[in-house]
């Protein structure tokens, strides 16, 4: 096989071409999951908002952030007030159209990020945004004021000091929660802060990132944006670039169904044309030892079998490797890669599975091969000898030596079948037992139409033929009756 297919050589280029568009096939087939990943959980559920941290916020909002967060640093280098002369007239008309209410207040606006810092962000802002939702619901805020205060005065007490006046629970009960927090020394609120971190710390990022989402909507609202055209914008968009990668994967598929019909075309022709010449130069005992019939099917059968290999090889054998490594580094590069090792497993497992496979149909392969040689020397003997086949009639000979070539020859079920047990005809089959299901014998016309249906099956005439004689018991599952003739 190996020696055969150094005749690719002659095709390299086209190979080539193949292979890096069976890469950029493999990629588009791997892409396709994720957008539609997008549309359902960033534009169905999450509106079309696809980042925890919010493009532009208010500066109250950011206040509140900065408060709940030990990550202020990361936050305000990466943020900027939102300004006209930070953007040029064709940026700022687009900001201004997005973000409607954003000239009525003092704003921050998202500067340009690379993906690892903008993950980070999205953890830690979305942190703070829940904490701070989580603050701004009343019944919440009523709880946490006491629990705040509790708090920090037992700080007080178990440092020997006395109750801050400042976060006294009465003098303070009417007060904002963040403005309690602002009151309060930095190492008592951060304390706080890191007990409710401790909450966050047994939960997904993905799941922070979403419940966080759902509070940038109403702080989008408050800006004036148009959360449905927002959705809809960003279904589309993903919807459209999802087709675009479809049309990427359909079209390389196609010129490589092309290229790959020209290579095992080219390679056929080189085949055919090398195993001519080679057998014009055989000498008589060479034809003789190699037969006639093997050398056409070496050159007819063998080739083509070849050329139907060629696609295949392209699209199974080079192919499935590349999908497969692509999907293991696929899933190793996202952030939730636990279970890859099932990946790995799985391809092992294939990989197993097709060597066996190999192994087990080689050795019938080559004798599939054997009994081609074999009905193309029957069949070019019969063809060769017709005359004298017709002059001699031994067209009956001549079929039955066809036949005990064929391997495998359709044979028609029968439709019953007869046995006999202890003197008892015993009458069996599925068409007969269903026939005698759907028989009503308490009807004489349904048991004539019975016995009528059993002798156009040729019942009858066989249980003569085997010596059944007039009073014998003929029994059909469990059913027995008297043979009349």
């Amino acid at each position: 096989m190996f020696k055969v297919l150094k005749n690719l050589k002659q095709s390299w280029i086209t190979i080539l071409i193949i292979v890096l568009l069976l890469c950029v096939q493999a990629m588009a087939d791997l892409n396709l999951p994720d957008y539609t990943s997008k549309i359902v959980n960033i534009g169905i559920q999450q509106g079309g908002i696809e980042n925890s941290t919010p493009k532009v916020i208010t500066k109250e909002t950011m206040e509140k952030i900065l408060l709940v967060t030990k990550e202020d640093e990361l936050i305000l280098n990466n943020y900027e007030i939102f300004s006209k002369g930070n953007f040029d007239e064709k940026e700022y008309k687009k900001i201004i159209e997005e973000y409607k209410n954003i000239e009525m207040q003092e704003c921050y606006i998202l500067k340009e990020v690379d993906e690892q810092t903008q993950d980070t962000l999205n953890l830690e802002i979305g942190k703070a945004i829940m904490t701070v939702s989580m603050l701004e619901e009343p019944t919440t805020a009523e709880q946490m004021k006491q629990e705040i205060i509790l708090h920090v005065n037992n700080l007080a007490k178990n440092q020997g000091g006395e109750i801050n006046d400042n976060v006294n629970f009465e003098k303070y009960l009417d007060k904002d929660l963040f403005e309690i927090a602002k009151g309060m020394p930095n190492e008592q609120l951060e304390a706080i802060i890191d007990i409710i971190n401790l909450k966050y710390n047994e939960m997904q990022s993905s799941i922070i990132e979403q419940s966080a989402i759902n509070h940038i909507k109403v702080e989008y609202e408050k800006l004036g944006v148009d959360l449905e055209r927002k959705q809809m914008n960003y279904i589309l968009w993903a919807g459209i670039q999802m087709l675009g990668i479809a049309l990427v994967s359909m079209i390389s598929a196609c010129i490589i169904a092309l290229l790959s019909a020209k290579v095992a075309t080219k390679i056929g022709k080189t085949l055919r044309e090398n195993v001519y010449k080679k057998v014009l130069s055989f000498s008589n005992v060479e034809h003789k030892k190699f037969g006639a019939s093997s050398l056409i099917t070496r050159n007819t059968n063998d080739v083509q079998q070849i050329q139907n290999l060629v696609p295949m090889l392209f699209r199974v054998v080079i192919y499935a490797p590349i999908i497969g490594i692509g999907a293991f580094i696929k899933v190793l590069n996202t952030s939730e890669n636990s279970m890859a090792w099932i990946i790995g497993l799985a391809i092992l497992v294939i990989v197993l599975v097709i060597g066996t496979l190999f192994m087990a149909t080689m050795p019938k392969f080559k004798k599939l091969q054997d009994l081609i040689d074999k009905l193309n020397m029957v069949s070019r003997e019969i063809l060769t000898g017709l005359p004298v086949i017709r002059a001699f009639n031994k067209e009956k000979y001549e079929e039955e030596k066809f036949e005990s070539h064929v391997l495998y020859k359709f044979m028609k079920e029968e439709p019953f079948t007869i046995t006999k047990e202890d003197d008892v005809w015993v009458i069996s089959g599925k068409e007969v037992e269903r026939i005698f299901k759907m028989t009503k014998f308490s009807s004489e016309e349904a048991a004539y139409r019975f016995s009528k249906k059993l002798r156009r099956m040729g019942i009858d005439d066989k249980l003569q033929e085997l010596g059944a004689e007039e009073g014998d018991q003929v029994r059909i599952l469990d059913f027995y009756f008297d043979y009349k003739d």
